[in-house]
């Protein structure tokens, strides 16, 4: 049976300190994943890579990251949220450090995201199940809660970054995120996660299980959705800054601001929207954060006025913060506990093949095109697909 450890009198409060560590661990994955974006334009000059570069390094983090679902899945539900953590996660701090040590090499690079990419998988789905776990009748709003550190970090780091580079260059930031990352992974080790039973009674295999989950129309539908937004949106947060400074003129403080901005903004729409999804349910939601991503995105290709590109940021942010936990507690909606580290990983699997694609083909096209107005028309095609897949599903 499901219970909520946080009404009952007798609450652990070490629980407390199992929040707080999944509120690290998925605070420093994610910004990990967004550094490369506000870092572009300081590796590219410091180092001579190119936007295609940079992509490919963030094709392949985001890669690692989407495909180890398939190990990250099975661990969650067999050993639990707390043990994958443990078993994986400490890679994104390696990768991280590796990469403020690296030669200016592209291959170093790769190598690099990629370790931590295999990392970061370790630090969305187990701090997703475990939250959920201990919260299981507000799950909504502890997932909102949850992906808030998503771009609160992000958003921290946007302000500290014109202040840490001076100091200690970008790869210090890089350095000290690793260490952050390490940090995460010893209070996760001294945290409890709470066992929790479902109501329902076991009827079928793991591999039935997953059997299901894999002829699921609705489960597709979802997928493609969420991998067609994740497409949108990576190419928007891995090029934003760049788009700025490079082609619409922006000094590089301004347009690093305007990127904390969007996270910021995300911070509040994370918490809202999601807390929301309780009571109004989370595919009308989801609805209107991709109406909101396409709106914004056609606010940065036409939009050149500074109050039309806050505005544009401001859409994207409430849209940035609140998709990623509307998504995955909708997928948890369909199954039960025994098998959602499973189902968890494989919606995974679609946002990371839609992430992996992003930054490589967009900066492959502003490479080819000596511009990024071309990958953001893609973008808006990809946003205006996921919005039409979801409509779709009638759950």
């Amino acid at each position: 049976m499901e219970r909520d450890l946080t009404e009952t009198i007798s609450f652990d409060k070490r629980f407390f300190l199992a929040l707080a560590a999944c509120y690290l661990v998925i605070s420093i994955n994610f910004g990990i994943r967004y550094t490369y974006g506000l870092l572009a334009v300081e590796m590219m000059n410091d180092m001579n890579f190119s936007n295609q570069d940079i992509g490919l390094m963030v094709s392949c983090f985001i890669l690692l990251f989407a495909f180890m679902g398939f190990v990250t899945g099975p661990l969650i539900d067999r050993k639990g949220a707390k043990m994958t953590i443990l078993m994986i996660f400490p890679l994104i701090g390696v990768g991280s450090i590796l990469i403020g040590i690296m030669a200016p090499l592209v291959i170093y690079g790769i190598l690099f995201s990629i370790i931590a990419g295999i990392g970061a998988s370790g630090g969305w789905a187990p701090v997703i199940i475990w939250s959920q776990k201990i919260c299981s009748k507000r799950r909504g709003l502890i997932v909102g809660i949850m992906e808030s550190g998503t771009k609160l970090f992000p958003f921290l780091i946007a302000l500290a970054i014109p202040q840490l580079v001076p100091m200690i260059g970008w790869r210090g930031v890089w350095l000290l995120l690793g260490l952050i990352a390490l940090f995460s992974v010893f209070l996760v080790s001294i945290s409890p996660e709470p066992k929790v039973e479902d109501n329902k009674p076991r009827k079928k295999t793991y591999l039935g299980d997953m059997a299901g989950i894999l002829r699921s129309r609705i489960t597709w539908l979802i997928g493609i959705s969420y991998a067609s937004s994740a497409f949108a949106t990576m190419i928007h947060v891995t090029f934003y800054k760049a788009y700025l400074n490079r082609e619409l003129m922006m000094s590089l403080d301004f347009s690093t601001l305007l990127y904390g901005l969007m996270n910021l903004v995300g911070f509040i729409g994370s918490l809202g929207l999601s807390a929301l999804s309780d009571r109004f349910g989370r595919r009308p939601l989801i609805i209107a954060c991709n109406t909101l991503l396409v709106a914004s995105l056609l606010g940065f290709l036409f939009s050149r006025s500074t109050l039309g590109l806050i505005l544009s940021t401001i859409l994207a942010g409430i849209d940035l913060g609140a998709k990623w936990p509307l998504y995955a507690t909708f997928i948890k909606d369909l199954y039960d506990w025994e098998v959602a580290g499973l189902a968890t990983a494989f919606l995974t699997l679609f946002s990371g093949a839609g992430s992996t694609l992003a930054p490589y083909v967009s900066g492959l096209l502003a490479d080819l095109y000596n511009s990024y107005r071309v990958s953001y028309a893609l973008s808006v095609y990809a946003g205006a697909t996921a919005t039409a897949l979801i409509g779709v599903v009638k759950r």
